[in-house]
């Protein structure tokens, strides 16, 4: 009869060990499938980054849009030292309730990216949803966080649809002007010419003169020059 209990008592404590470790079982968390993705994004490892997309993300942007719209823009402007932080604001703690029928299956991440391009520096802080996703597989339920990316991820202000050119814009050096609006310092057009004494031909007086005629300059100046 002792032995028969012994092995009751037995039973009940592994199947106790085994209900605390599934229940001990960590969650994934919206946090840590960002900071993956940020990394494949720093990287410039677009494949992996459209594994990491949601459901809904994936029916909206096909996976050769997304791989070669990417691709392309960050090669356009010469991108590089990409880096992605995601934005961790500063609260007072207080109780919230969480009720564990009902887990948390959206999250907005917020995060700040900074890039050096063919332009200069660019910057700015924005928002993504993150959703939490269910797969069956034989083992059971399988939960991931996914990303519900927008081309805005790559520019802040970039909407579905639009397109990216770029083009170059040559400054226009400032003028300067006397108090009666006489130019001192302004932009024109300038003709340059020279003529190489060697090289002119035997009729040289002729060309000098040709080339008075041609810059209503006289021989002499033409000569003193």
């Amino acid at each position: 009869m002792i032995k028969k209990i012994g092995y009751v008592v037995f039973s009940v404590l592994i199947i106790s060990i085994l209900g605390c470790s599934a229940e001990n079982e960590e969650e994934p968390t919206a946090e840590e499938a960002f900071i993956e993705y940020a990394a494949y994004w720093e990287a410039g490892n677009y494949e992996k980054m459209y594994e990491l997309l949601s459901t809904q993300a994936k029916e909206l942007f096909a996976k050769n849009e997304f791989l070669e719209r990417n691709a392309k823009i960050y090669e356009d402007i010469r991108a590089k030292d990409l880096t992605v932080t995601m934005f961790v604001e500063e609260m007072v703690e207080e109780e919230v309730p969480v009720d564990p029928e009902e887990p948390e299956t959206e999250k907005l991440i917020t995060y700040d990216k900074k890039m050096d391009t063919f332009a200069g520096a660019v910057s700015f802080r924005s928002e993504v949803l993150m959703t939490l996703e269910i797969e069956e597989t034989e083992a059971g339920e399988e939960k991931y966080w996914r990303l519900n990316w927008t081309p805005a991820m790559i520019f802040d202000s970039l909407e579905v649809g639009d397109k990216v050119r770029l083009s170059t814009l040559h400054p226009t050096r400032g003028e300067i002007f006397d108090r009666n609006h006489i130019g001192l310092a302004v932009n024109g057009e300038v003709i340059n010419m020279g003529i190489v004494p060697d090289r002119l031909p035997e009729n040289e007086q002729k060309t000098l003169q040709d080339a008075s005629n041609l810059l209503q300059l006289s021989v002499e100046e033409i000569e003193k020059s």
